[in-house]
């Protein structure tokens, strides 16, 4: 009960905040400028995760018989 009671609480704290915000006339900049930088964060990560994948599934580059022994 006590963690619903947290999460609705802070549900309510970012309504009255982005309610406060467009009240004031703030949020749109802000909200498209923090969507902006939302989608570059989350495609820089996905990309070190795709690189980070293909290093891991390349393994070594050459397996000859004389770089083994």
């Amino acid at each position: 009960m006590r963690i619903a009671l947290n999460i609705v609480a802070g549900l309510f704290l970012l309504l009255g905040a982005v309610w406060f915000l467009q009240g004031i006339s703030v949020l749109p900049g802000v909200a498209v400028a923090a969507g902006i930088g939302l989608f570059l964060l989350a495609d820089r990560l996905r990309r070190a995760s795709i690189e980070k994948t293909a290093k891991y599934e390349a393994g070594p580059k050459t397996s000859s018989v004389k770089e083994i022994r």
